[in-house]
């Protein structure tokens, strides 16, 4: 038994099996794209954190109420991969769960605490609620 026995239906099955291949990809790109914002901004992160470590090894002291990025650290212009612009405020920090990073743009605020065990346990959900 041919259950595809005219042209027409054929093309129909053919569309259809088309177009659910289209939606699939877009999603897929649409989530890599979201991944990899995160990433760059786990990214943006981690240099202000590096660079905060080298400062201290410098004999700076990195406290809780943190210190300008932008300020005191030679991080350059990082941008907010949501917003691609420069981020407004750029702060690290040091508490009992180590290092932590507040990014700031026009678009809304992240704050990302105990950077280190975050990257380690590879929880990239830091910002989701917060975010958008």
């Amino acid at each position: 038994m041919n259950l595809l026995k005219s042209s027409k239906q054929r093309a129909i099955f053919i569309l259809v099996i088309l177009a659910i291949v289209a939606v699939s990809a877009v999603i897929i790109v649409v989530t890599a794209m979201e991944n990899t914002k995160k990433e760059a901004h786990i990214a943006n992160a981690l240099q202000i954190i590096s660079a905060a470590k080298s400062a201290e090894n410098l004999g700076w002291e990195i406290t809780e109420e943190g210190i300008d990025a932008y300020e005191k650290l030679n991080i350059g212009d990082m941008t907010d991969p949501w917003e691609n612009e420069k981020y407004v405020v750029a702060r690290v920090y040091k508490n009992a769960g180590g290092y932590g990073v507040e990014l700031k743009s026009k678009g809304g605020q992240c704050d990302l605490d105990d950077m280190e065990n975050l990257i380690l346990t590879y929880d990239t959900r830091m910002c989701d609620e917060k975010r958008r």
